[in-house]
């Protein structure tokens, strides 16, 4: 994967991975007007009335906030490794300070009001920030959580408002209708690449920022958004390519595994892992969808089990332990694992595989369950007149399961991932609220 200092890797090939860095400052007009329209849509048409928005002063967001002991904490336990402050985009550190103060009684008050209202006020600040979402399951609940929680933690923000709906009709009225409420930044980790468009450039129109955060846009749509934070998942994907072969599987044979078809992470990693793992000798098996549920993945391994195929390796975009757990009850050394998203429940599974002697080797990233919290910090310092990369990329270093065990926390639910910035109450609030 590309760091923070700028690093390449070999099999990095898909030109759409390479972020293109371009520093922007809002124009002065933005913080002070912007022109919102009065949607009205029919089957392939619309009309539009405007209407001025004053938009109050921000202050500039800034990493003094917190410790800096505490600070470097928090950085270590978001990407699982050590990554020095001072080397990670302004944005991203400025975004790790805020979430690295711990809450007051006021604030989880805040917190929890939020999480069981889909509009909230915090009392004080003067932005409102909206979070648009379009997928369900226990890594979206957390995601959620992560961005309210920055929202809470940033003193800019006076309101916060979720949506949510999972098909495409659905989350496109829903972010219409914070295009017609005025907010000032609207987050959004969108699945529908090409259908999300049309909006996009409303907001746009209406000074509205938009920020993506994790699942990388389209090349075409990703400069029509405010900033987009990313993994560089094709260079992830290579590397963990690398890593598997080096892993000494005796099968050179490999299963394959995304949510749904066409989703715009899978159309990024997996041509990089394909051609890291054939330029490593091996070849693909098997391939799925699981609709990124327990219940799609555990056909998914039922049918991996039905074909007799014996793969050296299962690579997937969640976590993966219900693909590699009938391995495990059998008492047999599962395939080599990767993903980029791990719940508890898999470091779970893996200790279990290796108390039981069965040697487990598995690869995973810091599943980017916080990203939605870069995407919050970036529209207020936009806001706020600040220097802002329209395209970052998050860190998202590979390492060993078995590194990370210490991460294993049994007060937490099992279907929680890894790492989560939020408190063990928190994260049990934000699953019940889902």
């Amino acid at each position: 994967m590309t760091d923070q200092a700028g690093r390449s890797h070999p099999h990095s090939r898909n030109p759409e991975s390479s972020m293109i860095t371009a520093r922007l400052r809002r124009p002065r007009w933005l913080y002070l007007a912007a022109l919102v329209p009065l949607l009205v849509f029919g089957a392939g048409c619309s009309s539009t009335t405007s209407a001025v928005v004053e938009r109050g002063v921000v202050e500039p967001v800034s990493a003094d906030v917190a410790d800096p002991a505490a600070l470097q904490a928090t950085i270590d336990k978001a990407f699982l490794q050590n990554i020095p402050a001072d080397s990670l985009n302004p944005v991203i550190r400025n975004t790790m300070a805020v979430a690295s103060v711990p809450f007051t009684p006021e604030l989880d008050a805040v917190y929890a009001d939020c999480l069981d209202n889909n509009t909230c006020e915090t009392g004080r600040g003067s932005m409102t920030v909206a979070f648009a979402n379009d997928n369900v399951n226990p890594w979206r609940s957390i995601f959620r959580a992560e961005i309210t929680a920055q929202a809470i933690a940033s003193p800019q923000v006076s309101r916060f408002i979720y949506n949510t709906s999972t098909d495409v009709a659905g989350f496109l009225a829903n972010f219409r209708s914070l295009v017609v409420q005025q907010v000032d930044v609207i987050v959004i980790n969108s699945i529908y690449g090409g259908a999300i468009g049309p909006v996009l450039e409303q907001a746009k129109n209406a000074g509205i920022l938009v920020v993506e955060a994790q699942t990388p846009l389209p090349a075409d749509l990703a400069a029509t958004v405010s900033a987009q934070v990313v993994p560089d998942l094709c260079q992830t994907y290579a590397e963990a390519g690398d890593m598997i072969a080096a892993a000494g599987s005796s099968s050179e044979t490999y299963a394959l595994y995304t949510g749904i078809p066409g989703n715009g992470n899978a159309a990024v990693w997996q041509p990089c892992l394909d051609q890291s793992m054939a330029d490593n000798g091996w070849e693909k098996s098997v391939e799925g969808f699981t609709q990124w549920t327990p219940q799609g993945t555990s056909q998914a391994a039922n049918a991996l089990l039905a074909s007799g195929e014996n793969p050296g390796a299962v690579v997937y975009d969640y976590t993966p332990e219900d693909l590699v757990r009938p391995f495990i009850d059998r008492g047999v050394t599962p395939p080599v694992t990767m993903s980029d998203v791990v719940n508890q429940s898999w470091l779970t599974a893996f200790s279990e595989a290796r108390d039981a002697g069965l040697e487990p080797v598995g690869f995973v990233t810091n599943s980017q369950v916080w990203s939605g919290r870069i995407a919050v910090t970036a529209g207020i310092m936009l806001r706020a007149g600040q220097d802002v990369d329209q395209q970052m990329i998050s860190p998202n270093p590979v390492v060993p399961v078995g590194d990370i065990l210490d991460q294993m926390d049994s007060s937490i639910p099992a279907s929680t991932p890894v790492p989560s910035l939020l408190t063990p109450e928190q994260i049990r609030l934000a699953l019940s609220a889902s």
